[in-house]
């Protein structure tokens, strides 16, 4: 049970803390990331998928096993060998796990202090909109991600050259992170830019023409055997998402500071997110595509939920934000193989 209370005393630290700062703010807030370090720690008690998987593949790399590490070393290669030389010196899995959640939260909580207008409703969206759970149980694509959000840090700057190579870095840990490429340049332009009509028009051309552009285009992404179970995964899991994050982003363009241009940039990200997202009703796993545009929701909606509270006053925003994130979390169910979020819903 130790894994849930981690998780749901986050959870609920994020809501009483998230109407404003304190004092006290930078030690509550610590204290959820270390929290979340730890249950990140605890993956070998079933927390998050594949365990047994990745313990094997580290102890085969640790035994010299060749042909499985020559398996290994053909996808992500770096992952393996930074992670696999890790266990050879330690010989404890479990301080390879806490250290990959040190690494993945250090880059997300430095990210979202530097960047966000409300680091709680930030760390709530991260967590609700269950992108904390990709490193997990992905883990190669979970610190890719975490790179990604780093990267945000030099796309404000502006600074290209550093953006690209944490990017590079990014991909050698899992190469679906070059998809977020042209990010730095999509977010030099503002969604207020683009006609609501023209928004409208491609998303119906993305959702109608999901299959043709996943069979002709996006399916060289996912050259891979792996993927094909999930092929067979029930299309429930991409609707849900979609609509989730079609519901978000319809929220956040109504109520969002006009005025503000990283308001209007982020939403834009978000847009582009969603648009990839269509795709995920053909094939379920272009949901670990589409995280890299639309976990831009992270810095979105705590700056519209600082506009509107300064608007409507604290309570309607903060009441209005509780409710749809508590839905989702709760109608969402159980996020595929994510255990700690399973005995509620049994």
């Amino acid at each position: 049970m130790l894994e849930y209370w981690i998780l749901f005393i986050s959870i609920l630290l994020c809501f009483i803390f998230v109407r404003g700062e304190s004092p006290k703010t930078p030690i509550i807030f610590y204290t959820i990331i270390i929290c979340e370090v730890l249950l990140g720690g605890l993956r070998g008690l079933s927390v998050g998928t594949d365990t047994n998987h990745y313990v094997s593949i580290l102890q085969s790399i640790s035994k010299g096993d060749s042909l499985k590490y020559s398996y290994v070393t053909s996808r992500d290669s770096a992952f393996w060998n930074i992670y696999g030389c890790i266990y050879m010196f330690f010989k404890n899995y479990t301080f390879v796990f806490i250290l990959h959640s040190l690494l993945n939260w250090s880059m997300v909580s430095s990210s979202i202090k530097r960047i966000s207008t409300n680091c709680f409703l930030a760390l709530l969206v991260y967590i609700s909109f269950r992108y904390s759970d990709m490193h997990l149980s992905g883990m190669r694509q979970g610190i890719a991600m975490a790179f990604i959000i780093y990267s945000f840090k030099y796309v404000l700057e502006r600074n290209v050259w550093k953006y690209i190579f944490i990017i590079l870095v990014s991909a050698i840990f899992h190469k679906s992170a070059l998809i977020a490429f042209p990010l730095y340049w999509i977010f030099q332009y503002d969604i207020k830019k683009i006609p609501p009509l023209y928004i409208f028009i491609l998303m119906g051309i993305f959702f109608f023409a999901r299959h043709i552009l996943y069979n002709n285009l996006f399916s060289l992404l996912l050259q891979n055997d792996t993927y094909d179970v999930y092929l067979k995964t029930t299309y429930e899991h991409g609707y849900l998402y979609y609509i989730l994050y079609l519901v978000a982003f319809i929220l956040c363009y109504i109520f969002h500071d006009k005025e503000d241009e990283q308001s209007g940039k982020f939403l834009l990200l978000a847009f582009v997110g969603i648009l990839l997202q269509s795709i995920t009703l053909a094939n379920p796993i272009f949901n670990r595509v589409s995280v890299y545009f639309t976990v831009s929701f992270v810095f979105l909606i705590p700056r519209v939920y600082s506009y509107n509270s300064s608007r409507y006053g604290m309570q309607v925003p903060t009441l209005f934000v509780s409710v749809f994130l508590i839905g989702l979390y709760a109608l969402g169910g159980p996020a595929p193989g994510i255990v700690p979020y399973k005995f509620f819903w049994e």
